[in-house]
């Protein structure tokens, strides 16, 4: 899985980095920014992920599987 931020949609609401700090972080512009850029396979991070993009209220997380 590979998680992407779409900038343009993002509104800096900050549920992604203030609930799953494995795989966010506030970035400089207050916009949420992924930490981990590289496909990864974790069970536990798949789930976060994907938890974090139905929490995003705008559906700026793009996960590809």
């Amino acid at each position: 899985m590979k998680i992407t931020i779409d900038p343009a949609l993002c509104r800096s609401r900050a549920r992604c980095y203030n609930l799953y700090t494995d795989l966010f972080r506030e970035g400089t512009d207050g916009k949420g920014e992924v930490i981990i850029t590289e496909d990864f396979e974790d069970e536990d991070l798949v789930v976060d992920a994907t938890s974090a993009a139905n929490a995003c209220p705008v559906g700026a997380i793009i996960l590809e599987y």
